[in-house]
């Protein structure tokens, strides 16, 4: 890829090569994590290490952090300096995210990748045009991030009565759903 840049940029000045070679390395450490699923997927080491697949791809993302990303950009920046770009340090975790519903959060996902190490339990999410409601979210299977959409007790010969105006919160018991 820095070879298009040599070829491209050389005769318009230092200053526009450095900035081709800065984008493409950002650009590579912006697609990490999607360069090497593809690497592992076409590769016997990738699946003798259980790598290849959807529960490679969430194994590889959950190894390369977005701290791991930021400093592939540092590195690129000190390589090949640019003085338009500034590059900032991923925000902290929210501590209060999903809390309350004044700090509601997008979905249970958004409580994962941008919240504290939550625990499985109830979150305050707001969807796309809903007031925020609590529902229970699910950080343990398969990575965390899971809403609880459907919940209910079926006692044998027992009519099931399902109120689709609450959100389920308890994974055990209730009989609930609510389309969002």
């Amino acid at each position: 890829m820095l070879s298009y840049c040599i070829s491209t940029f050389s005769s318009l000045g230092q200053t526009r090569l450095t900035e081709c070679k800065h984008s493409m390395c950002t650009n590579c450490c912006n697609h990490v994590i999607l360069g090497l699923k593809y690497a592992v997927d076409q590769s016997s080491v990738g699946e003798a290490m259980g790598l290849q697949g959807t529960g490679g791809y969430r194994k590889i993302k959950a190894f390369i952090t977005p701290a791991d990303v930021y400093k592939c950009k540092e590195t690129c920046q000190k390589e090949y300096p640019v003085e338009s770009i500034v590059l900032l340090p991923p925000p902290p975790p929210d501590q209060e995210l999903g809390k309350s519903e004044e700090s509601a959060a997008k979905s249970c996902i958004d409580i994962r990748d941008n919240g504290i190490k939550a625990a499985s339990g109830i979150y305050y999410v707001k969807a796309e045009n809903k007031p925020a409601t609590q529902v229970y979210c699910d950080m343990d299977t398969d990575g965390g991030g899971w809403t609880l959409m459907l919940a209910y007790k079926h006692d044998a010969n027992a009519e099931v009565k399902i109120d689709s105006t609450q959100m389920p919160t308890d994974p055990l018991g209730g009989a609930s759903h609510m389309d969002l």
